[in-house]
């Protein structure tokens, strides 16, 4: 039987794992501080359902794992729990493709993870994955640019961007910070967020390993005070080894495909 160490989460499992369907099914129910939980990890096929996870070595936390021990990276030799599921044929592949409900959705899980395929019912096909920078023990990649338009935008050949699950949150380089509020015509409160009009509107484009991902201001926004709003986006600090911080509202219009040969990609969800 697989144990998966999940950090900062209290799993319980049932101890007749039910199959329906023509999937199997193992279902996970996860304790997280940002709630994110109950997520349900599918088996590619039936007859390898969670209970068949058997013999596979014990594995050791990374940095930026967060839900279901989702690091890549190599500790003494061992690999991630999906990489050795793929190893012993249990999946066809070693990809996760990870949906999150949006809040306010009313269903009995907030989440599924599909392991060893891309979620083909509730996401989009994958135009194309991210290189990662194989070095880390987290999900890094090279994020060398920032814009607000075609023309108006920032770039740091060096900069590097990392998944964190741990907030909400992105953070971003103070050029990004002052070019969202220049077009926002906002301001900066005590916090260092960025206070604007709620009719204000701003597309924003990030680079993810060479792979564009746009997004737009309504879905970082929060309201604040009368007619004005937040956003949920903050300037990296200055000690920061990583330009931008990406947090897990990066999931609210997206879906996540992870390939642990050292690659990922978002694609819109299509449900």
């Amino acid at each position: 039987m697989l144990i998966l160490k999940i950090q900062q989460v209290r799993v319980q499992r049932d101890r007749r794992p039910q199959i329906p369907g023509r999937h199997g099914e193992g279902r996970y129910w996860l304790r997280h501080p940002q709630n994110w939980t109950s997520l349900s990890a599918r088996a590619h096929r039936q007859q390898h359902s969670i209970r068949t996870c058997e013999g596979l070595q014990d594995y050791k936390l990374l940095n930026y794992d967060g839900v279901f021990g989702l690091g890549f990276g190599e500790v003494n030799g061992l690999s991630s729990p999906i990489k050795q599921l793929a190893h012993h044929g249990v999946i066809p592949s070693a990809l996760l493709t990870a949906y999150i409900y949006n809040q306010g959705h009313n269903n009995t899980v907030d989440g599924v993870l599909t392991i060893g395929e891309v979620d083909k019912r509730r996401c989009g096909a994958v135009e194309g994955f991210a290189e990662t920078v194989r070095a880390a023990d987290a999900w890094v990649f090279s994020s060398p640019s920032f814009n607000i338009s075609t023309t108006n935008g920032t770039s740091n050949g060096s900069w590097l961007g990392v998944l964190d699950f741990n907030t909400d949150y992105f953070q971003v380089p103070r050029a990004a910070v002052k070019l969202i509020q220049n077009k926002l015509s906002g301001s900066i409160d005590e916090d260092g967020r960025i206070i604007y009009h709620c009719f204000k509107y701003a597309e924003l484009f990030f680079n993810i390993g060479g792979q564009p991902l746009a997004l737009d201001t309504p879905m970082f926004s929060e309201p604040y005070r009368g007619q004005m709003c937040r956003l949920k986006i903050k300037e990296t600090d200055p000690s920061d080894k990583y330009a931008f911080r990406f947090g897990w509202l990066i999931l609210h219009r997206h879906c996540m495909v992870l390939d642990y040969n050292g690659r990922l990609a978002f694609t819109p969800k299509t449900v």
